[in-house]
């Protein structure tokens, strides 16, 4: 029983060590930052490694949204796939015990559904995958994905655990037939129940993964071109005025200037990165 224990605690602390260690990885990237050097940190300190990573280099993350690549749509996807399959959990029993006695046989089986609380944890905890599918879709970045990552393997380690200490039980309850001289077994066993939330949040891991190694990539930046003196108007790239006046008022900004020069979206000067489109 204490190895039993004592494994499923090495389990769980190696999915947190190694989460954070790519959590480590991205904000190292996005950083520029070395990146071993902060990825072992990360994973030697889970989490906290993270926040002292992010202290150490601005005191905060990027707020930039992460470009909407591949990894980036394959973390929404996995997100809100493992957010159903965790609501499908409750569907199903997620363990079941079965017993015997002479000639008497009895099966029993039940999980969070059979309560209204349970029911409603679960549901709550398939919803907020789903949200972050959502907002990864609308927004994503950093900011959010390690978040995500966070909740993500608490999740899975916890169902990790209970998914352990139900084949625990599951030892101890073969001892009955000694006790018994065999007139009287027991078992139990993991329900598909469980083993769709398990999957739902493995999904989720492996979706906050590509979410964190897709916002990590720093975002391109360009400057728009100052305006020309001619028309006191911008040329963006090849544009170029073909006729007809240009009126000495902006139509955008203020007198005798243009939407450019008022300080617009794309003003002289300023920096955007092509994630603000």
């Amino acid at each position: 029983m204490p190895d039993s224990l004592a494994v499923i605690f090495l389990v769980c602390t190696a999915l947190h060590c190694a989460m954070s260690g790519v959590a480590g990885y991205a904000v190292a990237h996005r950083r520029g930052k070395h990146q071993i050097a902060s990825v072992v940190v990360c994973a030697v300190l889970p989490w906290l490694g993270v926040l002292a990573l992010i202290a150490v280099t601005s005191g905060r993350l990027p707020t930039n949204r992460s470009p909407r690549n591949p990894l980036r749509w394959a973390g929404i996807v996995a997100l809100a796939l493992g957010g159903v399959l965790v609501l499908l959990s409750l569907a199903d029993d997620w363990a079941s015990a079965h017993g015997t006695a002479d000639k008497y046989r009895e099966t029993l089986g039940g999980g969070p559904s059979d309560s209204g609380a349970g029911t409603a944890v679960i549901a709550m905890l398939g919803l907020v995958l789903i949200a972050f599918a959502v907002a990864a879709w609308r927004h994503g970045g950093l900011r959010f994905a390690i978040p995500v990552a966070w909740v993500a393997t608490c999740v899975a380690s916890v169902l990790i655990s209970a998914i352990l200490v139900t084949d625990v039980l599951n030892d101890l309850a073969g001892g009955v037939a000694t006790f018994t001289g065999g007139q009287a077994t027991a078992s139990l066993e993991v329900g598909s129940g469980a083993w769709c939330a398990l999957g739902g949040a493995i999904l989720s891991v492996l979706g906050a993964v590509a979410l964190m190694l897709s916002a990590g990539a720093p975002t391109s930046r360009f400057s728009a071109p100052a305006p020309t003196a001619e028309y006191g108007v911008s040329r963006l790239d090849s544009w170029q005025p073909t006729g007809g006046a240009v009126p000495a008022s902006g139509a955008f900004g203020q007198a005798g200037t243009t939407g450019i020069e008022s300080g617009g979206p794309h003003a002289a000067g300023s920096t955007f990165s092509t994630e603000d489109w």
